[in-house]
């Protein structure tokens, strides 16, 4: 019960964490670009009214009273957790297992769209978590996934703040125009950069299912 208490508890923040941090991503992504500083100056101001309002939104859900006294809750269970053995060994590699072949999946999907990209980012996230999660349980090529997608998963972890910081700059308004074209250009040779990574990626992949 308190475990589903928990995960109620974080859905209804995350999407309130979410907003704080693409405006944070957002503002971070700003120093690597160099646009005009009209335009840069601009859409700072912008973006840091937002991040107050979206921190005030947060901090205000967190001090509710109900929040804390789950998250309290979820705090002062301490469960014993024992070596895996039996069964959850093959729970863990066969989940291992399964996040490969949906990134596998996701390495032939439609790459002419930002969504495409994120859903690559994702699930090479989940194939990380879940062997740093089972790692006890795992053999050493399962856990030799974890650092063989860290590279490229840093190199589509830019890629999305990018897309991030686009989603975020309204285009009706034509003071952004010079960001908008830095933006642009700079998501330009950072896709140029990940064709490579992601090709050998599907062949690694496809010689592991074989």
């Amino acid at each position: 019960a308190r475990l589903r208490a928990l995960r109620a508890w974080a859905r209804a923040l995350a999407p309130l964490t979410g907003a704080l941090r693409d405006l944070d991503v957002a503002l971070a992504s700003l120093r690597g670009l160099a646009p005009d500083a009209a335009s840069l100056a601009h859409a700072r101001g912008r973006l840091l009214a937002a991040r107050r309002r979206a921190r005030d939104a947060m901090f205000a859900h967190l001090r509710r009273a109900d929040v804390v006294a789950t998250l309290r809750a979820a705090m002062s269970a301490a469960p014993r957790l024992r070596e895996p053995r039996g069964r959850a060994r093959r729970v863990a590699r066969r989940t291992v297992a399964r996040g490969l072949g949906r990134l596998a999946r996701a390495l032939d999907g439609d790459l002419q769209h930002p969504e495409g990209y994120h859903l690559i980012r994702r699930r090479a996230r989940r194939v990380r978590d879940v062997v740093e999660v089972t790692e006890g349980a795992l053999r050493k090529r399962d856990r030799a996934w974890r650092e063989r997608l860290k590279a490229v998963q840093s190199q589509l972890g830019d890629l999305h703040d990018i897309d991030v910081l686009t989603g975020l700059l309204p285009g009706d308004d034509g003071a952004l125009d010079g960001l908008r074209g830095a933006v642009g250009r700079h998501r330009a040779s950072l896709v140029a950069g990940l064709g490579a990574p992601l090709a050998l990626l599907a062949v690694e992949l496809r010689e592991a299912r074989r």
